[in-house]
């Protein structure tokens, strides 16, 4: 569950939101002002419901590393694309040829 940890670092007050990601992994984040701590964790509980919680550590993705990645998983679904238009093209081809 949720919870806020008050820390009093050499006089200095901070709020450490603690939370559990989907993953189980215990995630945290620090605030000067609890009211901004709560707030962060009730939007990340509300993200966590809706299933639209995206991974912290994935705003730290360089742009190359993650067209490296998805730039390969192109290529299958474009010949899957272009073997059903050639499919059709010949369906269509062999149709006219059979009405004649």
């Amino acid at each position: 569950m949720a919870h806020i940890d008050r820390r009093n670092r050499g006089g200095t007050i901070r709020y450490v939101a603690r939370y559990v990601d989907p993953a189980g992994r215990e995630r945290s984040k620090s605030f000067t002002r609890k009211a901004d701590a709560q707030k962060y964790l009730t939007e990340v509980e509300a993200a966590k419901l809706k299933g639209i919680w995206v991974d912290p550590k994935h705003g730290r993705t360089l742009f190359r590393d993650w067209h490296a990645e998805w730039w390969p998983t192109l290529f299958p679904a474009l010949a899957i694309a272009s073997c059903i238009v050639a499919i059709n093209l010949i369906a269509d081809a062999l149709q006219s040829v059979a009405s004649e």
